[in-house]
């Protein structure tokens, strides 16, 4: 019986098992990403951390700070937006806890039709969030995130 547990153990370890509860950080980012596609600020807010932080990197500037207040930033932002509005992602890339996302926007007018965002997931929920100031003009949801 102590060799099974030992073998488990290793199979663990070699196949890469989480420590971390909840969802894997991929999942929870690509449900925020469909939240904001079906325009349900609410889901979007039920991923992110009681206390998150969304910002523009590396300026550091605050797009959206704690759940409620994303929540009010995308409920503003997803009513703006035109009905035929897109995320899709491409590349999606997921380094332990932190998910990097290409972001592309269809149905949008005007230049903006990316943005990179890298999260910050601990517990299943967002609990930080960057956009690349590379690409500054707020991203899709004014700011997005």
């Amino acid at each position: 019986m102590r060799i099974v547990s030992i073998a488990a153990v290793f199979l663990a370890i070699a196949t890469g098992a989480r420590a971390q509860p909840g969802p894997l950080p991929e999942i929870v980012v690509q449900r925020f990403v469909d939240a904001g596609n079906a325009r349900n600020a609410d889901a979007m807010a039920a991923l992110v951390a009681p206390d998150a932080v969304f910002a523009r990197f590396p300026g550091g500037e605050v797009i959206a700070q704690t759940r409620d207040g994303n929540r009010a930033h995308y409920s503003r932002q997803l009513q703006s937006l035109p009905a035929d509005f897109r995320i899709t992602v491409q590349p999606h890339i997921v380094e332990g806890q932190f998910v990097i996302d290409q972001e592309h926007f269809t149905g949008m007018p005007g230049e903006r039709r990316q943005a990179t965002w890298m999260y910050l997931v601990r517990d299943g929920l967002i609990q930080r969030a960057w956009v690349l100031d590379g690409q500054a003009n707020a991203g899709a949801l004014g700011g997005r995130r």
